[in-house]
């Protein structure tokens, strides 16, 4: 027998007006964060399922200011196409760190039949929604349950295959700049390329890791044994790192490749048009709205987790080796 917001009322103790202000996050009622999280915390338990109703919107979770990027304003479109293909209309939101349960005002089942979230911040995404609102996630982060649904790049495939390109040219020795090599995120963007190098036969002295800085790398370039291939991790960074080569007299690619694991607007309109990766492809988009549709119609299903590598896009910034005398 299915379970009722009144079977949640009795079991937690409250009101059933309570409970379904607290799944559907009506705003502007009174009911204190504590008391919400109690009531959704007991409607997951008890595997409840909300009646089928559909506002034909779904949620879509990322920082603004990420837009300025062309590869994740292009895997916007991507998404709001095959939403909208599927007779859907795309609600974007941002998450404020600050008070993450603030985002239940604007999307809960009133608003949105589901939620994609591009971020997990570190686990708050799980108590955000109420449970008649299922969420897909689409992030790389680590320490995501495996129950969770999750479409995401695989990083580490993604840098091992811009480092085969740059093998096959011929390269030996890399440059790998990083924005914190600290950074515990960084850590599968270092794996690839080392594991690359290994399949290559190629020791991992042969990485040399920088710091986004616009001039760590040009500085790596005057020392002995230098890096004859630059890859740029952080997208933001990729153009200062190319203004800092020019600004010291380094040619590109004839002194040395470079290349980004993410592609952006700009990078096939500067000279040299610049070597970078299809990580937000169409491919993602339509598995990511694909596991949207399936929790909106089996909130309970379990759903596997897929991870996608970019392929290669080679530019002009990206040629063999140079000669050393």
């Amino acid at each position: 027998m299915p379970v009722t917001q009144q079977d949640i009322a009795d079991q937690v103790g409250v009101s059933r007006t309570l409970v379904a202000h607290a799944l559907n996050g009506t705003h502007g009622s009174r009911i204190s964060a504590d008391t919400q999280r109690v009531i959704c915390e007991a409607a997951r338990r008890m595997k409840y399922q909300p009646r089928k109703l559909t506002t034909h919107n779904i949620g879509y979770v990322l920082p603004i200011a990420s837009l300025k990027l062309q590869a994740e304003a292009t895997f916007v479109t991507y998404i709001e196409g095959e939403l909208r293909r599927h007779g859907y209309r795309l609600v974007l939101a941002e998450l404020d760190e600050r008070n993450p349960e603030a985002l239940r005002d604007s999307l809960n089942a009133k608003t949105v039949d589901g939620v994609i979230f591009m971020g997990w911040h570190g686990g708050a995404v799980q108590n955000i929604l109420s449970p008649e609102v299922p969420y897909v996630l689409s992030s790389s982060e680590d320490g995501i349950p495996p129950e969770v649904p999750r479409v995401t790049i695989d990083v580490e495939e993604t840098f091992a295959n811009l480092t085969r390109h740059l093998l096959e040219l011929g390269h030996q020795h890399f440059g790998l700049v990083l924005r914190n090599s600290d950074n515990p995120s960084q850590r599968h963007v270092k794996q690839g390329v080392r594991d690359a190098l290994r399949d290559a036969g190629l020791p991992t002295k042969n990485l040399q890791c920088l710091i986004a800085s616009g001039q760590d790398a040009a500085m790596a370039l005057r020392k002995p044994n230098p890096p004859t291939a630059l890859i740029v991790a952080p997208p933001s960074h990729v153009l200062p790192e190319m203004y800092g080569l020019c600004r010291a007299g380094i040619r590109v690619p004839d002194d040395v490749s470079v290349a980004s694991a993410y592609d952006n607007f700009d990078f096939g309109r500067i000279q040299p048009h610049l070597t970078a990766t299809n990580v937000f492809s169409k491919e993602l988009a339509q598995i990511l709205v694909r596991q949207m549709q399936q929790k909106i119609q089996d909130p309970g299903c379990s759903l596997p987790q897929v991870r996608l590598a970019g392929d290669v896009i080679a530019r002009a910034s990206t040629a063999p080796p140079p000669r050393r005398g």
